[in-house]
C-alpha cells in the first residue's frame, strides 16, 4: 500500500507526498521433520523451510518439549548442529508417548520465532515367547520345522523373521529345516 505523507514547515505551509507503495515480504516459515526408530538406532531431527523469505544468518537452537536446553544423560546424548538445524539423538528406549522436542529459529530478518515441535517415537522390539521346534524324522533329511510364537498375538501377525542373517524374511513358520 501506498502512505500519503504531509510535511509543515517553519512558514507553515504544507505540502503533501505519497510514498511509493512497498511490497509485502513473506514471513519466514519453517517445519521440523519427526522421527520414527527402533531401540538402539539413532533418531535424526531436521528443521526446513516452508517459506524462507529475506532470513539470512539462520541458527537453530533443539530444547525438549518443555522448552528447555538438552543436556546429556541417562543413557542419551545429543549432538545439534546450530548450522544446519539438525539434531542427532542416541540412547532413546522404548516408550509408551512420543520423545518431545522443539527448536527455536532465529536470524537476521526474523521478527518471530515460536517453537517449533518434533516428536521421535521409538518403536518396541518385537518380543517372541518362544520357538517351537518339531525335530527331523531320519538322519539326514530335512523334515524340521520352527513355528515362533510372538508375546503379542495382534502384533505377531505382522512380524516376519529370518534364519538366514536377513537374506530372506517370512512368517513365523519355517518347514522343511536339516538338524543342527
Amino acid at each position: 500500500p501506498t502512505h500519503i505523507m504531509e510535511v509543515i514547515d517553519s512558514n507553515n505551509c504544507n505540502g503533501t507526498f505519497t510514498t511509493p507503495s512497498f511490497d509485502p515480504i513473506p514471513i519466514p516459515t519453517f517445519d521440523a521433520t519427526d522421527a520414527v526408530i527402533c531401540p538402539g538406532e539413532t533418531a535424526i531431527l531436521t528443521v526446513q523451510a516452508i517459506e524462507l523469505s529475506n532470513a539470512t544468518n539462520l541458527s537453530y537452537s533443539w530444547r525438549d518439549g518443555n522448552g528447555n536446553p538438552l543436556s546429556d544423560g541417562n543413557g542419551i546424548s545429543y549432538l545439534a548442529n546450530s548450522t544446519s538445524g539438525e539434531l542427532q539423538i542416541t540412547g532413546l528406549s522404548e516408550n509408551v508417548d512420543p520423545y518431545e522436542f522443539q527448536v527455536i529459529v532465529s536470524g537476521d530478518n526474523l521478527c518471530n520465532s515460536d517453537p517449533i515441535p518434533a516428536t521421535v517415537t521409538v518403536n518396541p522390539v518385537p518380543k517372541i515367547l518362544e520357538g517351537q521346534p518339531v525335530n527331523i524324522l531320519c538322519f539326514g533329511e530335512a523334515t524340521g520345522s520352527i513355528t515362533f510364537i510372538s508375546e503379542d498375538a495382534t502384533a505377531g501377525g505382522d512380524y516376519e523373521y529370518s534364519l538366514d542373517n536377513g537374506t530372506t524374511w517370512q512368517g513365523a513358520v519355517f518347514n522343511n529345516l536339516p538338524a543342527g
